[in-house]
């Protein structure tokens, strides 16, 4: 009996990565397709970002692509965590796992915030 715990205990956490990658793409898709307006809870939310409706789309459609490809690499890495190749082994870690989604979630926000910025000081330049 304890030994089946182990064993649901070990196949849930291995399949962390997979479950946050698909979640992020899930996530992102939508902001990719320029279907979400401007709104106070989902996308990127900075000051650049909401200086208008065509930076919002422009920044939250680059966050997405983003994050589908994040996600993607995410559930990849979950996929294969745990599998019997020291790449599955390393991909089993705790640390390792939270390392990867810190990382993919730190490339989103800074990549992001980075982008907007830049859109929005390119639209005041052009702006009579």
């Amino acid at each position: 009996m304890v030994e089946a715990a182990k064993a649901i205990a070990e196949d849930s956490k291995m399949n962390v990565l997979l479950l946050v990658g698909l979640v992020l793409v899930v996530l992102s898709v939508p902001l990719a397709l320029s279907r979400i307006p401007p709104n106070p809870v989902y996308g990127l939310r900075t000051s650049a970002a909401c200086s208008s409706r065509a930076v919002w789309f422009a920044a939250n459609r680059f966050v997405g692509r983003l994050g589908v490809a994040g996600g993607a690499l995410l559930a990849i890495a979950g996929f294969n965590s745990g599998r019997s190749s020291p790449l599955g082994v390393l991909l089993a870690r705790d640390d390792v796992q939270m390392a990867l989604t810190l990382g993919v979630v730190g490339v989103l926000t800074v990549a992001g915030v980075r982008r907007a910025r830049a859109l929005a000081t390119k639209e005041r330049m052009l702006r009579p």
